[in-house]
């Protein structure tokens, strides 16, 4: 919970601060020393590479989300307030169609009275996706975080949506940290189960 607490500070204090580079220029030289990858980790998505990384949008567009759609192998635990980007979508539909177990919380009425959730909602559990709506002691999912694998996770300010890659300033951290992923996977397990 303190690793969290701290990603999630960290994250409000990123940002507040005007002018950050996008994630290529963040990565470690080839001569750092290598953070060691935390154990345990299922064998089917490798926990490689630091334990945090930024990612900046929309110079880094939909790459961090894509990738890690693509990287699960078993299970995909997503929060999301509003989805309507295709590509997203499709990725959902993929992933889904290779025999992940893709569960999505959406937020049932987002502010301004939008429909499309319900309807991509439709269109995912056809594609096998598994969606429930936010649980409604909470006035608004406005959670957005995928968790892969209990391997990783992507904590995000931006939605599923196609402004949020290509026009709004927007900031994705992904974590390795076990507690981390592990306080994520708990609230989403207790949202799920309507808790």
């Amino acid at each position: 919970m303190r690793h969290l607490r701290w990603l999630l500070l960290s994250l409000a204090l990123t940002l507040l601060l005007a002018g950050c580079p996008p994630a290529s220029s963040l990565a470690p030289s080839p001569t750092a020393t290598p953070v060691p990858s935390p154990t345990p980790a299922p064998p089917s998505t490798p926990l490689t590479g630091p334990l945090y990384e930024l990612f900046v949008e929309p110079e880094d567009a939909r790459a961090p989300v894509l990738s890690a759609l693509a990287d699960a192998r078993e299970t995909l635990r997503i929060v999301m307030y509003l989805i309507t980007d295709p590509e997203i979508i499709q990725a959902l539909k993929d992933a889904a169609a290779r025999g992940v177990e893709v569960r999505l919380l959406l937020e049932l009425n987002p502010y301004g009275g939008s429909s499309q959730n319900a309807l991509v909602a439709n269109d995912l559990k056809e594609a096998g996706v598994v969606v429930r709506w936010d649980p409604r002691t909470i006035r608004y999912l406005h959670q957005k975080t995928i968790i892969v694998d209990e391997a990783y996770a992507l904590i995000m300010t931006g939605n599923f949506t196609t402004s949020a890659f290509t026009a709004n300033r927007e900031y994705i951290v992904r974590t390795r940290h076990p507690e981390d992923v592990s306080e994520i996977i708990a609230t989403f397990e207790a949202d799920w189960a309507r808790q």
